[in-house]
Order: C-alpha cells, then structure tokens, then sequence
C-alpha cells in the first residue's frame, strides 16, 4: 500500500512539476523560480530533499553583476574615412646650367700684315669679313686679340671670350 501512496504522490509531483518545467522552458527565469518553489515545497519533507533543494537554489542563481559589458573603446582613427595619401616631397630641381656661349660661326681663310696692324679674314656661311681688333661683328662678336696662331673673340650678349685657333702659314 505504501509503494502505491508512493508512486501516486511522484505521478502527482510529476504532473504539477511539468507544466511549470514547459512555462519555463517557453516564458524564461520567472517561470523558473516557480519550478523551483514547486520543487523546494516537494522536497522540504525531509532533511536530505531540503539541503538538495537549497543547492539547487544556489547552483541556479545567477550573479546578475558579473553581466555587465565592458566599456567601448572609440577607435584611433575612423575606420570609414576616405584615406588621401599625401603627396611627396619633390626632390629640389637642380640649378640651371650657367649660360654659354654658342660656338664659333666663323671659319678662318687667311691674314694680312700692315704697317704692324693685322688684318684677319673670316667667313661665316656665304659671308666674308676682315676683321682688325676692337672690330664688331653682327652685333653679337668683338675681337679682343690676334696673335700668330689665333684670334681672341668676346660673345657680347654673355660676356664670354672665345678662340679661334689656326696654324702658323709659312
């Protein structure tokens, strides 16, 4: 008669229990601390269910303060900033060449000595000049010496002197 007062008292425990076991399963926590009170007040009939109960209780408590989240650092730089290189530093353009003078048009064709003055001709293209020192030509030469085996021109327009060199006749 007890093993049947027994088994109608766990078939009883068991219909109370699973109802609230599905409302927890489906509605979350509160529905939970119900199963347990159901669970507790079935097992507080004796000392052993009562110790059990209380570490069920314990087992299923949940420290709600372990669960914050911890704080959000900003980024260093904004991930979604168009990125514009900068440009380079260009390496400094080196100086001009210094100006220089064109070289000489003028081809030597001969020479003359009078009364100690010399006379110097030149061509240049289809041109032909005689030239003493101190003479300009085209504006843009002047000849600053004559010697044996060449004569000394001055570029005007830079100020560059110039040689034109030839062979001693004989």
């Amino acid at each position: 008669m007890k093993k049947i007062v027994r088994n109608k008292i766990r078939t009883m425990l068991i219909w109370s229990i699973l109802p609230l076991w599905l409302m927890s399963f489906f509605f979350g926590r509160a529905s939970v601390a119900v199963v347990e009170v159901a669970q507790s007040q079935a097992l507080t009939s004796n000392k052993a269910g009562a110790r059990q109960a209380a570490e069920r209780r314990a087992a299923m408590d949940l420290n709600v303060d372990n669960l914050v989240r911890p704080k959000h650092k900003a980024p260093k730089a904004d991930p979604f900033a168009t990125y514009i290189p900068q440009p380079r530093a260009l390496p400094a353009a080196p100086p001009p060449p210094a100006p220089s003078a064109p070289s000489l048009p003028f081809t030597f064709l001969g020479r003359m000595v009078e009364n100690d003055s010399t006379v110097i001709f030149l061509s240049k293209q289809d041109q032909s000049y005689s030239v003493k020192i101190n003479s300009v030509l085209d504006k843009d030469y002047r000849v600053d010496m004559i010697n044996n085996d060449q004569v000394v021109f001055t570029y005007l327009p830079l100020n560059i002197q110039q040689t034109l060199s030839f062979g001693q006749a004989g």
